[in-house]
């Protein structure tokens, strides 16, 4: 594993801290641990981070994911 690879991992793990804020039916705003674990991911270890996840249904034989915007009210 490449050292980008190891440096994008421990990023990405230091947003656990914001699991409460991007479930379904979260309330309120992001915890500024949060926004500071997220302001410290490079956004090319994020996006691909975000490519990968989406071809995960296809690698397991799902079907895509059809995700669109949900209505606030």
């Amino acid at each position: 594993m490449g050292m980008a690879q190891n440096i994008c991992r421990s990023q990405l793990s230091n947003l656990n801290v914001c699991a409460p804020f991007v479930v379904p039916g979260a309330l309120g705003a992001p915890s500024a641990g949060c926004c500071d674990a997220l302001q410290a991911v490079n956004p090319n270890c994020l996006c691909s981070t975000l490519r990968i996840a989406s071809q995960l249904p296809s690698q397991c034989q799902l079907p895509p994911l059809g995700c669109g915007i949900y209505a606030s009210h």
